[in-house]
């Protein structure tokens, strides 16, 4: 009965996490895809797992950029970072992680004069504006979790007593009494 609710709390999560990705314009993302959580019984314990990119923090929770200045003289605008959880201070993102972003949007950079770029150069001029915007905050899957834990508490915590009953009546039946 316990895992039956969490089989159902996980899939609620991870349908309300992708719609919150699609909200916030990440679509046919990678983090989208990789999204997935399963339910395991072993020894008598039940367990929930969410299985994500690595890099889901930091879109979930946003990085706040250094901002400064651009070459021209204007000012970067930085994005609404609603934490202080992540910053960057001195370090750049890695240039080549925006490779594979730049090939699915089918971005090439230009120069002045409306020249094509390198592909090194432009994915350097990304990284460069991440580090200076900073990545905004999404809450794509916090909202989600903290949404169905709401929705579902009643439910897994019945759940939860018939498994405590049951573990009860069988420990009753065996003269021992152990809950797990």
């Amino acid at each position: 009965m316990l895992d039956k609710e969490l089989r159902k709390f996980g899939r609620k999560v991870v349908s309300e996490s992708k719609k919150n990705l699609k909200k916030n314009k990440i679509k046919d993302s990678d983090l989208g895809k990789s999204l997935k959580y399963s339910v395991k019984t072993k020894k008598g314990v039940t367990s929930l797992t969410f299985k994500i990119n690595d890099y889901w923090e930091y879109v979930d929770a946003g990085v706040k950029g250094v901002g400064g200045e651009k070459a021209n003289g204007e000012k970067w605008k930085v994005k609404k970072v609603t934490n202080n959880k992540f910053k960057y201070r001195d370090k750049k993102p890695p240039a080549n992680v925006f490779n594979n972003f730049m090939y699915k949007k089918g971005i090439q950079g230009r120069n002045k004069k409306g020249q094509f770029i390198s592909r090194k150069s432009t994915m350097f001029a990304i990284a460069n504006s991440v580090y200076h915007t900073g990545i905004k905050t999404t809450n794509f899957f916090t909202d989600a979790f903290y949404n169905q834990i709401d929705k579902v508490s009643n439910d897994l915590g019945d759940a939860l007593v018939l498994e405590i009953e049951n573990k009860l009546e069988e420990s009753l039946v065996n003269d021992n009494i152990i809950i797990k």
